[in-house]
């Protein structure tokens, strides 16, 4: 919603409230801007990611290849062509001539266009981070102004008691979009209290319980990726093993599982065109018609300890629209009038949640996890230098390679694992009760 289409549904709203709001509607529209570039540039490293892998794997598979038939050079270099698709980098731009003889199909070129995207991946995470860095301190900025908002409507609600309603309905603007549950609007204040309740509830668990547990995970992460060793298959595996251990745990022990209980069927989740899509996922419908949806953990162990990574890299608890096709949007709907009480009560869990978002960022769990994320960098870097030499040695265990992969792209899945699901939470909370308190202040319009 832009500014003015925000004061053109708030006519009602008394005029001191609208002021604050107005400067709140410009924070939120900027929340929702940073959330978008970070979930644009998590995209982008996944994707990314993805190139490198079929592009190490083309390296392996022509280190393999000895006296290449002219059939195979050709095959090779659609395999190449496709790896490379989203890149704007050519086949020709890779590899060499491949015309008459041919001895061995050089990998020179591809080697170099991996190591460039993993460096391309590295500041994309790091851009991610600074992103978040700046989105936390719009919303810091944004949270005294909700609460002076929120403490406004308890006020005016107070002032309501005593008066008399004059009408049952009452009309709403474009907030009535955000106070809906799975695209249904909500016709009572005691609805928008039941949901608001159920995201106050969500909140606390996530950011006080979740995310230590996500900090903690983490950090056994870093332990594991430190007994990495690039020499010596075996020890990598062991190391895997235990990193497979510290991202599993962020799911077995998570408070969350206990409150996401709702079965859907996981192709409603990812999609019709998914065919083997993993476990049933839970869900817990939201305002806005969102959920927070929990992955269930890759069912993959027992076989390499390579797939037994690349498992662990789903989603594990997401905030989004389910696939179904989302109604039009009907301007001007009406909802029951709010009674003073409920919108007293609104306004306190509002004041709650803002509490819960300051509570998490300004105390040590934001702080802790940040430096938790500092050290996975350094530590990566570190096994990243490592493998670089020990690649280069005519004994290096080529099997080595994917596992290695599977350990670096943990890195970007942790920054998706702590910053998405906060970060999207975050931005709800602050858009819903925005919408909230609109509502309410349009009701008590309606008391005289």
């Amino acid at each position: 919603m832009s500014l003015a289409q925000y004061l053109e549904s708030s006519n009602s709203i008394d005029p001191n409230a609208k002021v604050v709001d107005s400067v709140l509607a410009l924070e939120t529209i900027g929340l929702m801007e940073d959330l978008q570039e970070i979930s644009a540039t998590l995209e982008d490293v996944a994707s990314l990611e993805s190139i490198a892998d079929s592009l190490d794997q083309l390296v392996v598979t022509a280190e393999g290849i000895t006296s290449p038939s002219a059939n195979e050079c050709k095959l090779f270099k659609t395999a190449t062509t496709i790896a490379l698709i989203g890149t704007g980098i050519s086949a020709n731009d890779v590899l060499p001539s491949m015309e008459g003889r041919v001895e061995e199909i050089s990998t020179e070129g591809l080697k170099q266009v991996a190591v460039d995207i993993w460096d391309a991946i590295k500041r994309g995470i790091a851009a991610v981070w600074a992103r978040i860095k700046a989105f936390w301190k719009r919303l810091l900025s944004a949270i005294p102004g909700l609460k002076k908002s929120a403490n406004s409507l308890a006020a005016r609600a107070e002032a309501c008691i005593s008066k008399t309603q004059q009408e049952s309905k009452t009309k709403l603007g474009r907030e009535s979009k955000l106070l809906t549950v799975e695209f249904a609007q909500l016709n009572t204040g005691d609805a928008v209290t039941t949901h608001l309740n159920t995201l106050h509830k969500l909140s606390e668990s996530f950011f006080d319980d979740q995310m230590e547990i996500v900090n903690r995970q983490g950090k056994l992460m870093v332990d594991a990726i430190k007994e990495f060793d690039v020499t010596d298959y075996t020890k990598s595996a062991l190391a895997g093993s235990a990193l497979h251990s510290a991202c599993e745990g962020i799911d077995s022990t998570s408070p969350l599982t206990k409150l996401i209980t709702v079965n859907v069927n996981s192709k409603s989740y990812y999609g019709i065109k998914s065919n083997n899509p993993p476990a049933d996922v839970k869900e817990l419908q939201l305002l806005n018609s969102m959920s927070i949806y929990y992955i269930p953990p890759g069912t993959l162990k027992g076989v390499t300890p390579t797939a037994e990574l690349i498992s662990m890299k789903q989603f594990k608890f997401d905030i989004r629209r389910s696939f179904q096709k989302e109604p039009d949007f009907k301007e001007d709907v009406e909802m029951d009038t709010i009674s003073p009480e409920t919108a007293i009560s609104i306004a306190e869990t509002i004041i709650e949640l803002c509490d819960v978002l300051e509570k998490y960022e300004l105390g040590d769990r934001s702080k802790n996890l940040a430096k938790t994320k500092d050290d996975m960098g350094k530590t990566t870097d570190k096994l990243k230098s490592s493998y670089d030499t020990a690649s280069k040695k005519d004994d290096f265990d080529k099997e080595i390679k994917p596992l290695y992969n599977a350990v670096v792209g943990l890195n970007s899945a942790f920054t998706t694992w702590s910053t998405s699901t906060p970060l999207s939470l975050s931005s709800l909370i602050v858009s819903t009760s925005h919408a909230a308190i609109a509502a309410c202040n349009k009701s008590l319009s309606n008391y005289k």
